[in-house]
């Protein structure tokens, strides 16, 4: 990368002038170091650019034409394209340029007002500082649309590891060249950058770990991108260096504050719903009605349920993207618990990239799958969002309470292999009173079907709101069922236009002549239903061709 590329750089350069060789001779070998870099990194498209760019400027030297750090870039990028148009679709080279645009761009701005804010004390700290800040300025568009988060503590990272990273790699170059003569002095010196290493990676993973590092964002529109692509031509244009402002420090300070974080608190508001979406994901104690949420995930399932500051998900989807979407939209930095219904990649897929985004408490298995290895993939994935922590199991009567809700584990009684007719069928209740008695209640059946839910019918009851079971295939309900459980509501979790045909014109039949009011997400994308003594408000994203 780039970074390696200035180390070797800057390294050489300073053997060179140890030798006291000419300036175009330097250059020259320089020149065959950048090459040689490049064919022993096997000429990937991070070396490509920055060996480009750094050949630009030595020849720029070379030849005595001023060096012009854009149009290095830009000449960088054209010839990327000549040499493969398809690096136009390489997100590390769309990153890559942006950050480096952003370094040239506004460096010595945010530098020049912090050695300002500083009063010129650790002045050595200001150019660092100002390139992360630069660099991230510029990326932070495209990646919140590219991965549907924001990273709130990643300026301070890569401050914290990047000189750890410069140390390890000059100090690795420099056992590599010892290695031929000193194999001895080469592997002590190598142990020694492990250890450099390995302190990185504990910092790291402390930062990772911090409460809010990392935030889903949903980024379905372009506003935040149009938005970036304004603030950054207003601040290039507009935004004075500190010599120039003349209202005072106070007033000053307080003008660059807002003008680096209004961006990004517009970003907020924009990816999280709303003004109180985003004060919400801050200040988790403002509570929230009771509702669930059928989160629009594709051909798959993940159900929200929320009430107060308590939340929990069943199941993910496989959509990572639109589970972190749908997560956005209603705020969500943490949950206390995720239950899998059973390990299928549209129930669960989405598990592990939660990982850092979003703080997991619990996630619970059925108590028969904690040992399996067909279940390895949910289990470790358990782990690593729970930071270690792992799953839990639930059987048969367990229950957990979320604010005004209780839900209970009704089937099955054994674990299975966790496939379809083995999946974990929940009971939730709204009480709002807390006397016992339910005012509503739901069914989550995850992909079990008639066979599995017709044992269960006496015991589930009269309920209001059906999680149709698989999607709506053909047998996920019958007349019998729906004559004992009477659901107002039926929502089904499907894709549009999926490939297994999903919902069945059957299920849809039954439910129409039994009055229950379809809700679908293909149709209807997210849906949202909120609870209250005397009311269910049902709130639908979109209204699309509705059956009733």
């Amino acid at each position: 990368s780039g970074t390696h590329l200035s180390v070797i750089c800057a390294l050489f350069s300073w053997l060179l002038n140890q030798l006291r060789l000419k300036r175009k001779t330097k250059t020259f070998i320089l020149l065959g170091v950048l090459i040689s870099y490049l064919a022993l990194s096997g000429f990937s498209p991070s070396a490509i650019r920055a060996t480009i760019m750094c050949g630009i400027g030595l020849f720029a030297f070379i030849f005595k034409r001023r060096s012009f750090s854009i149009n290095a870039l830009a000449i960088a990028v054209i010839a990327f394209f000549a040499i493969d148009p398809s690096y136009a679709f390489s997100i590390s080279l769309q990153l890559s340029v942006l950050a480096v645009l952003g370094i040239f761009l506004f460096t010595s701005l945010y530098k020049d007002w912090l050695k300002y804010i500083l009063k010129g004390r650790f002045s050595k700290l200001a150019e660092p500082i100002a390139m992360t800040l630069a660099a991230n300025i510029t990326t932070l568009p495209l990646s919140i649309s590219l991965f549907n988060q924001l990273s709130l503590i990643s300026p301070l990272a890569t401050l914290v590891a990047s000189p750890f990273i410069t140390i390890a790699l000059g100090i690795g170059i420099i056992a590599s060249l010892l290695a031929l003569p000193c194999s001895l002095i080469a592997n002590f010196i190598l142990n020694l950058d492990s250890v450099i290493v390995s302190i990185c990676n504990i910092l790291v993973s402390i930062f990772a770990k911090v409460k809010l590092a990392c935030i889903p964002i949903n980024a379905n529109s372009n506003v935040i991108n149009v938005i970036f692509l304004f603030a950054i031509i207003l601040i290039w244009l507009i935004w004075p260096t500190p010599d120039k402002l003349k209202f005072g420090r106070m007033k000053n300070m307080c003008i660059v504050s807002c003008s680096l974080s209004f961006p990004v608190i517009l970003c907020l508001v924009l990816g999280l719903g709303s003004p109180i979406g985003a004060l919400k994901t801050f200040v988790p104690i403002i509570p929230n009605f009771p509702q669930i949420v059928m989160l629009d995930v594709g051909q798959g399932d993940s159900m929200l349920i929320r009430d107060g500051t308590s939340a929990i998900l069943i199941d993910t989807g496989e959509d990572s993207t639109k589970l972190k979407q749908g997560l956005a939209n209603h705020a969500i930095s943490s949950l206390d618990a995720i239950i899998i219904t059973h390990k299928d990649s549209d129930h669960a897929g989405a598990l592990k990239s939660l990982s850092g985004i979003v703080s997991v408490s619990n996630v619970f298995v059925h108590s028969d799958l904690l040992n399996e290895d067909f279940e390895k993939n949910v289990l470790n994935a358990a782990k690593q969002i729970t930071n270690g922590k792992g799953a839990s199991g639930l059987k048969v009567g367990d229950k957990l309470k979320i604010g005004r809700f209780n839900l209970t584990m009704i089937a099955p009684k054994e674990g299975g292999e966790s496939e379809n007719a083995d999946s974990i069928i929940n009971l939730i209740e709204f009480d709002e009173n807390n006397d016992g008695k339910a005012e509503s209640k739901i069914l989550c059946s995850g992909d079990a079907e008639q066979e599995q839910i017709e044992p269960l019918k006496e015991i589930i009851g009269d309920i209001d709101v059906l999680k149709v079971g698989h999607h709506g295939s053909k047998v996920s309900t019958n007349d019998e069922i729906l004559n004992v459980i009477k659901p107002e509501i039926g929502l089904i979790s499907v894709g549009r236009d999926n490939k297994y045909g999903h919902p069945k014109k059957e299920t849809l039949e039954f439910l129409q002549n039994h009055n229950v009011k379809i809700l679908r997400t293909d149709l209807n994308g997210e849906i949202k239903i909120e609870f209250s003594l005397k009311n269910i408000n049902v709130n639908r994203e979109k209204i699309e061709n509705e059956y009733m």
